[in-house]
């Protein structure tokens, strides 16, 4: 069982949007179908501090245990969020595997016993082509005699529920806009076209903004995870459409999404869970570009976000401004390209 993930924008969205319940709920009853759905008490809905991944795939999966209450009794929602090129066609045996490790879970905090709790899998896919793994285990076992049908007396049976980012029409299966923007910002990385990927990534946060401009984490969340994926993208273009959506002004009208962001952090860089070091050195090197308006000074802030982000030591600000433009340019390149190889 993997104690920890290695930082990665997709993990990370992932599990800052659905491991908010008010975002997982809308998400969940969207995917499980509506006969089961409807037995469920969805406002029990619970996250569990528990990852069930293989340490040499916590790098392309991410996911989050939720429990609920099932027709009076306790069950499971696990969700598995795969962010990798094609879908897996061994998934049925990985997830048996992590419906085991669920069930051993259980087991241990039980140790009464009793029956099993029910676990209804859900993968989310974002990928290119299509999921294409069978729905169920009979798909990967060898090829039996032509006729017989004995033989799927001895394999465990399950299914599990998929949803792919990418599929037709996907989005009319949610009502809420919360579920509704998450999918399609998942979508949108899967663009070819970083502009025309942001220009549509950022008309529909517009479009949020004005109709839940007071979701303010969820709006952080968002723009991290659009500058983390945006690829060659021009910074200061990426700035100028943050700055454009921050003129919308909030329902009380006291200020606007820009000043209030800036006193939540985001545009410092500071973010909840980073390491302190980290997180000091991102503030400075930004609060530095901001004073002084130099693009040594922006250049700075960038790389110590970047480093943070990538798990690296994080250069102290004094450091980096003594060295020349030139050498904060490579040192800066350098750092998209490891964001652009995990990315893939």
């Amino acid at each position: 069982m993997a104690e920890s993930i290695t930082p990665d924008p997709h993990d990370r969205f992932f599990k800052e949007t659905f491991g908010r319940t008010e975002h997982a709920v809308p998400f969940l009853r969207g995917v499980v179908p509506s006969g089961l759905s409807g037995q469920i008490d969805w406002a029990s809905l619970q996250r569990e501090e528990a990852s069930f991944l293989d340490e040499t795939l916590a790098k392309r999966s991410s996911d989050l245990l939720f429990s609920v209450t099932w027709n009076g009794s306790g069950a499971y929602v696990y969700c598995l969020f795969e962010h990798q090129s094609s879908s897996d066609p061994s998934m049925p045996l990985r997830l048996l595997r992590y419906l085991v490790r669920i069930w051993d879970r259980w087991e241990r905090e039980n140790p009464a016993g009793g029956k099993l709790p029910l676990i209804i899998p859900v993968v989310l896919f974002q990928g290119r082509g299509g999921w294409k793994a069978s729905p169920d285990l009979r798909g990967l076992m060898m090829a039996p005699p032509e006729g017989s049908e004995e033989w799927t007396a001895f394999v465990p049976v399950f299914s599990y529920l998929v949803l792919d980012v990418q599929e037709t029409g996907v989005l009319d299966r949610f009502r809420d806009w919360r579920a509704r923007h998450i999918l399609a910002l998942l979508a949108s990385v899967l663009q070819e076209k970083d502009e025309l990927r942001l220009r549509d990534a950022f008309a529909a946060l517009e479009h949020l903004v004005r109709v839940q401009g007071d979701d303010l984490t969820y709006l952080r969340t968002a723009l991290t995870y659009l500058f983390m994926t945006s690829g060659d993208i021009d910074k200061n273009d990426f700035q100028a459409q943050v700055e454009r959506i921050g003129e919308i002004r909030l329902k009380d009208e006291t200020m606007s999404i820009a000043e209030l962001l800036r006193t939540e952090g985001w545009q410092q860089g500071r973010e909840e869970g980073w390491q302190q070091g980290r997180q000091e050195g991102r503030q400075e090197g930004r609060q530095e570009g901001r004073q002084e308006g130099r693009q040594e000074g922006r250049m700075v802030g960038t790389i110590q976000e970047l480093q943070g982000i990538l798990g690296l030591a994080v250069d102290s600000t004094a450091s980096l401004t003594q060295r020349s433009e030139g050498e904060l340019v490579v040192q800066l390149d350098l750092l998209k390209a490891e964001v652009r190889q995990r990315l893939r």
